[in-house]
């Protein structure tokens, strides 16, 4: 009986330490995803201490692509490998592979605007005693990195498609 009262409190609990941000953006599902699977064009919406030092590997894009990446936030300081895991006409799986890694997911739908794009990082809340620090520094610094990540990304002028012509100067 003590095992699924444990269970229970894990499904209950799960999910606790994750960090999620949403945007509408004026492109396309295909440019949102063409950037986050292009690990070279992703570094470049990260600023300050939410993603520096970004040594892309090759292939930059695509499934396997790799990446070291610097996060150093309030009481979170980790240098870890991104990798592309899983890319897909609505999503992108980044792993962030290694002892303290992480999944970050990426998702699009379509929307009025553009697109609707969802970034949620899978975290484990910490044990106690770090876990009101988590709660109170990291999480919230986490997920500003994430909304401004979006921002830049909403700041982008999208690529003409295809099917439009380029503008002559």
């Amino acid at each position: 009986m003590a095992m699924v009262a444990w269970f229970w409190l894990g499904v209950a609990l799960a999910g606790e330490g994750d960090v999620s941000a949403s945007l509408e953006v004026p492109h396309g599902s295909d440019e949102v995803i063409r950037t986050f699977s292009d690990l070279h064009t992703a570094s470049s919406l990260w600023e300050g201490a939410c993603g520096q030092e970004w040594v892309v590997g090759a292939p930059s894009q695509g499934e396997g692509a790799r990446a070291r990446v610097s996060y150093r936030l309030p009481f979170m300081k980790r240098r870890l490998t991104v990798q592309v895991d899983d890319v897909s006409d609505t999503r992108v799986v980044w792993d962030h592979l290694g002892r303290f890694g992480f999944y970050t997911y990426i998702e699009v739908e379509p929307s009025g605007m553009g697109s609707r794009v969802t970034m949620r990082a899978e975290l484990e809340m910490p044990p106690w005693p770090v876990k009101g620090v988590y709660r109170n520094k990291v999480q919230p610094a986490w997920e500003a990195c994430h909304e401004q990540v979006l921002r830049n990304l909403a700041a982008t002028v999208p690529a003409p498609r295809a099917s439009e012509p380029v503008a002559e100067r």
